[in-house]
């Protein structure tokens, strides 16, 4: 059980500290249900978790493309990964943007979003897409909206020096349309959730917020 602690404590802290050398090279196989006897099962429930955790991350950071993540517990004290993730040499009309929390099983969390231009910087958000009720998921991400945009931000910064004029405006100004995921909650709640961290809704379900 010892061996079993040691390697989640192992895991964990390569999360909280980005280690993404230790991610790209991650080797570690979940533990079999034949073998729980061996140990203490929910011991293995918890190691098998972040096993399966950091392999999807391991997809995520396995190629050039920018991506940020930030580790932070769940009310079920497990540690997730809020990751965002974007192309910024692929732009057309925008910049298709990734914002997600990866757990350690299938039930992802994800607003589908994208970068465009105006008078500023607008991050457009579209539908909502959780795989499970009441975890509180939702409210992270948009908790931690102000964070994952000041990342973006200087991204485009970092872009914007290495060429003769500033090719990307910073996000000023959030918008999009609240399209619930049907079957976990509903358009009203989703549009409580907006509002309660000070998004304007209209009677269509669009979406507007200054940066503060």
């Amino acid at each position: 059980m010892l061996y079993l602690e040691a390697k989640i404590d192992e895991i964990k802290f390569n999360l909280i500290s980005k280690n993404i050398k230790y991610i790209r090279n991650f080797k570690y196989k979940t533990i079999s249900t034949k073998e729980e006897i061996i140990y203490n099962k929910e011991k293995v429930k918890t190691y098998n978790y972040y096993v399966r955790l950091i392999n999807k991350l391991k997809k995520y950071v396995k190629n050039n493309e920018y991506i940020d993540f930030y580790t932070t517990y769940d009310k079920f004290n497990n540690l997730i990964c809020l990751i965002t993730k974007f192309d910024i040499n692929t732009i057309d009309v925008n910049i298709p943007i990734e914002i997600r929390i990866i757990i350690g099983d299938k039930k992802d969390t994800y607003i589908n979003a994208s970068y465009y231009q105006g008078k500023c910087g607008i991050l457009y958000l579209e539908e909502f897409v959780s795989k499970s009720r009441r975890n509180g998921y939702g409210s992270i991400m948009l908790e931690n909206l102000n964070y994952i945009i000041n990342n973006i931000n200087n991204e485009l910064n970092n872009y914007n020096k290495n060429r003769k004029t500033n090719e990307f405006k910073l996000i000023q100004i959030i918008k999009g349309k609240a399209i619930p995921f049907k079957s976990i909650i509903s358009q009203d709640d989703l549009n409580k959730l907006y509002l309660k961290y000070g998004f304007e809704v209209d009677e269509d379900n669009y979406l507007f917020k200054n940066r503060e």
